[in-house]
């Protein structure tokens, strides 16, 4: 099986050219390759570009689809490969590009490819870490890890457009070690894993501190769990294995619940004292 690749020249600028081929020669066995139109004409996207994105349809040694346009009128043709079990990917700009998404199977923004960061006009990365780790709770709720692939397919398949150049950074790997706290990377037989740390005393010792840092106690909850989130992008109780946030709060032995939802230190583990028992 192997790939087709159709360049739409009428809108889309020369000077992209290279990098649409460069990305394209990572993805498959190549089939087939045409450009249509004339460089930056900013037309529609050629009748017979989309003639031969119809015969794609029926070439059963085509498994996947690359389109390079701006243009989003060939949505409907899209929507028909997909149905038609093709992996559909299109590389346009991050104007107008909602049909294009909408319709594709994965899309890759035309400026990542360029070196852009794009990480405020994309999905949050605090969404991208919170997925991340709820993918990795899913793995192990039935006895295993995710590969790096793995997660990086399912990232895609929920967010269509997850791409960790638009957020700066070229390997996956990299992504996660920087951005998820509390996920690691790992190799083992030569093949990348992404797990997450069995024990919690790195959160354990922020919590502590953080209440400390505001006289031993919490009138609001609430207030903890925003500073992790801010501290921890992604942090949700469900990773440590807690569906409420009372259970998670009791979890820890220093820790009482004050009134309905307040926190604070037991008295011998106040840690301006130092004392314990």
């Amino acid at each position: 099986m192997g790939t087709a690749i159709f360049i739409d020249g009428n809108t889309i600028n020369e000077k992209y050219f290279d990098v649409i081929i460069n990305e394209a020669a990572g993805i498959g066995d190549i089939i087939i390759s045409k450009t249509y139109g004339a460089f930056g004409e900013e037309k529609r996207a050629s009748m017979e570009l989309v003639a031969d994105m119809v015969r794609a349809f029926e070439n059963e040694f085509i498994d996947t689809v690359l389109v390079a346009t701006f243009d989003d009128h060939i949505s409907p043709i899209l929507s028909l490969l997909k149905e038609k079990g093709k992996r559909v990917i299109v590389i346009g700009s991050v104007k107008d590009c909602d049909r294009l998404i909408n319709e594709s199977s994965n899309y890759i923004y035309i400026e990542a490819l360029l070196g852009e960061s794009l990480a405020d006009l994309v999905t949050p990365v605090t969404s991208i870490a919170g997925a991340v780790l709820d993918i990795i709770s899913y793995y192990k709720g039935h006895g295993s890890r995710p590969s790096a692939k793995e997660l990086y397919e399912a990232l895609q398949r929920k967010y269509k457009d997850f791409d960790t150049r638009n957020y700066g950074y070229t390997h996956f790997e990299t992504f996660i070690n920087n951005e998820v706290k509390g996920a690691y990377t790992d190799y083992a037989d030569n093949v990348l894993y992404i797990d997450v740390a069995e024990d919690n005393k790195e959160i354990e010792s922020f919590i502590y501190s953080f209440i400390a840092g505001k006289g031993n106690k919490l009138d609001d909850m609430q207030e903890l769990f925003d500073a992790l989130a801010k501290e921890y992008k992604g942090f949700s109780t469900s990773h440590y294995g807690y569906n409420s946030e009372y259970a998670f709060i009791l979890s820890f032995p220093k820790l009482a619940i004050e009134g309905n939802k307040g926190i604070r230190l037991k008295q011998t583990f106040k840690l301006s004292e130092n004392v314990e028992e």
